[in-house]
């Protein structure tokens, strides 16, 4: 009995000394979640006129690149939208794997 009663009280000094070094990597996580939500969902009707802007520099029909950019614009505005509150949604859960629309925010141009 007084092994285990060792054998567990080493346990817990162990593992409270690992619990702050996680914190900080879950405070990081979970602001870098909750920031790119906010931005996604807040951004997300940007998309459309960005569609069309990006429509208009490759065809020479501006009746075609307004409709055509609005209905990609309408495509990407959903998806940044679901995306931004999927990463609200899930902020607070260690470890769940997220799956940020390309490029993570609307003004951000690395791929």
């Amino acid at each position: 009995m007084k092994q285990i009663i060792v054998v567990l009280v080493l346990s817990f000094i162990i593992v409270s000394f690992c619990v702050p070094c996680f914190a900080e990597e879950y405070k990081e996580e979970t602001q870098k979640k909750i920031s790119r939500g906010l931005a996604n969902v807040l951004s997300a009707f940007g998309e459309i006129p960005k569609s069309i802007a990006e429509e208009s520099e490759d065809t020479k029909l501006p009746v075609y690149e307004i409709i055509d950019g609005i209905f990609r614009g309408a495509g990407k505005t959903v998806v940044r939208f679901i995306s931004g509150v999927y990463d609200l949604v899930v902020s607070p859960i260690p470890n769940i794997k997220t799956f940020p629309p390309d490029p993570e925010t609307l003004g951000s141009t690395q791929k």
